[in-house]
């Protein structure tokens, strides 16, 4: 696997560094010792983060306490703990969905003009209607009068 640039809370909750060093031993112990080291290692970490769960200050400390305004300010946050492509992945997809949005939200405009053109053309014409008609009879009783 590539270098990994990225560290999870979870990562930081475990400040033991005896596990470190157990850890970059097991490429060198024999077989049977390496799956012995492992679970020794496992079960020492298990012990560390339960005893960190247990401390609220503990948590917060080692990024656990995260508070958010927005669903993609969570999404950006919890890009900076994935692998950098994995987390390029997800902000290109979510960018390709803003940008098919907006291009929905453009068409749905463009089609709402439209529709109202074409009412704003019939108002138009039943404004000129009733003018028209209010002008004849104006008309008429103007020309009645006068008789």
């Amino acid at each position: 696997m590539d270098n990994i640039m990225y560290t999870h809370p979870l990562d930081r909750l475990i400040d033991d560094n005896s596990i470190f060093m157990l850890e970059a031993l097991i490429p060198f112990v024999d077989y049977n010792m390496k799956r012995v080291l492992v679970l020794f290692i496992k079960a020492r970490e298990m012990k560390c983060l339960m005893e960190k769960l247990n401390n609220p200050r503990s948590l917060a400390s080692s990024g656990f306490d995260c508070h958010v305004n927005s669903m993609e300010e969570m999404v950006e946050k919890m890009c900076s703990f994935l692998p950098p492509e994995f987390a390029q992945n997800i902000r290109q997809t979510i960018k390709m969905m803003n940008m098919m949005q907006m291009m929905e939200q453009m068409e749905a405009a463009n089609n709402k003009k439209d529709s109202m053109n074409i009412s704003d053309d019939n108002l138009f014409d039943d404004v000129m209607t009733i003018l028209n008609d209010y002008d004849s009879q104006n008309m008429e009783q103007s020309f009645e009068e006068m008789e």
